[in-house]
């Protein structure tokens, strides 16, 4: 599966929030990314979008960095990507937080009509990246669900090339 920028372009939530469809190294970049390998790929900041709600409650949420959408000739997914290219060592990170990142952020794309991929990905920087490491702590501190640590040039090469 790839990613679908017209699908992406026309997700339910660009109806209200149109303004947090960004380029996907802008998201990066406002994340302290320092790698930019992509064109003009877009992606919903989830975050900017959740601390714009209307609604309080949502407002208390946690969510994930970015949302776009996958797709082949059969089946349509979003994918949610939390960035941790700041993430100095990977023991710091909280499984409570990443947990809640998750949950929420399904709790604010419900309703949309596309499905949920069911691997989030997490965004490390190279430097931190021992991939096998990174996946068991994944692994260890996500609660029923399976996250994948890549790099941005991954997360690229996976979805987008």
């Amino acid at each position: 599966m790839n990613y679908c920028k017209s699908t992406t372009e026309s997700h339910p939530l660009t109806l209200n929030y149109s303004h947090h469809l960004k380029n996907i190294n802008d998201i990066i970049k406002e994340e302290h990314g320092t790698i930019f390998p992509f064109k003009t790929e877009v992606a919903l900041a989830l975050d900017k979008i959740k601390n714009e709600a209307s609604d309080i409650n949502i407002k208390k949420h946690c969510s994930v960095d970015m949302v776009f959408v996958i797709k082949d000739k059969n089946y349509t997914f979003q994918v949610l990507v939390e960035l941790k290219l700041d993430c100095k060592r990977a023991t710091n990170l909280k499984g409570s937080e990443l947990n809640d990142k998750i949950r929420d952020s399904k709790v604010l794309l419900f309703g949309s009509g596309i499905p949920i991929y069911n691997e989030y990905c997490f965004v490390f920087n190279d430097e931190l990246l021992g991939k096998e490491e990174m996946n068991r702590i994944l692994s260890y501190k996500l609660n029923h669900a399976k996250g994948i640590a890549m790099s941005v040039n991954e997360l690229k090469q996976t979805f987008f090339d």
